[in-house]
């Protein structure tokens, strides 16, 4: 735990591997499945739900608008909560506990589908971790999360304020987050970032999570 913490704080992302297991991953698809609605729900930047869609299944009460009709746990997706909200706390949840940034605001499967175009960078929050497990093994075809470590963003480390021209690390201004199914990205959510062109013959699902401070609405 300690060890991914300090590279979040370094690198500002951190991918940890078998984050998820077979059971896991087999339990939130089969939700997804009975969830997915190819004419309902766009990810952002896109205005095509069978291109790129978002399959909600937890809302906070700071996350709803217009798309976002409900809160807390959405009907049918009993096995994603299973998953995220298991007795013994997975190492994941322990590291955004010990960075004061335990509110999850969202639970949302996130699907590139087959053939569509890259999404619009974007940000998801000004402070915490957006968590991405991968729900099949995405490599570079599939349409991986790329990240801009280029364009301004504040760090995790509160001391640090706002990070300019990337990360140190030479000419790396950003990076792809290609990784074998089950495995999870942890990053800055104040990186922007996108969902890439999936260009392979098969759907790219990943189960994104938005770990942030407390909103000052849980439980209302």
């Amino acid at each position: 735990m300690e060890q991914i913490i300090e590279t979040l704080h370094k690198y500002n992302i951190c991918i940890i591997l078998n984050a998820l297991s077979d059971p896991e991953i087999a339990a939130c698809m089969s939700n997804y499945d009975s969830l997915l609605d190819l004419n309902g729900v766009t990810a952002i930047g896109e205005k095509d739900a069978s291109k790129r869609s978002g399959t909600r299944f937890y809302n906070c009460r700071c996350q709803q608008g217009p798309k976002c009709g409900f809160k807390g746990w959405r009907v049918g997706a009993d096995n994603v909560r299973g998953v995220y909200e298991p007795d013994d706390p997975p190492v994941w949840r322990r590291v955004i506990d010990k960075m004061d940034i335990p509110h999850i605001a969202r639970v949302e499967m996130v699907t590139g589908h087959s053939g569509c175009r890259a999404q619009g960078w974007h940000v998801d929050a000004l402070r915490g971790v957006t968590a991405i497990f991968a729900m099949t093994d995405v490599d570079v075809q599939k349409g991986p999360t790329e990240i801009n470590f280029m364009e301004h963003f504040t760090s995790l480390d509160l001391t640090r304020g706002k990070v300019k021209g990337g990360l140190g690390l030479g000419n790396v201004g950003s990076t792809f987050a290609a990784m074998p199914k089950g495995s999870l990205v942890m990053f800055n959510a104040n990186c922007v970032h996108r969902g890439t062109a999936n260009l392979s013959k098969f759907d790219r699902p990943v189960l994104v999570l938005d770990c942030s401070a407390d909103c000052g609405m849980i439980g209302k």
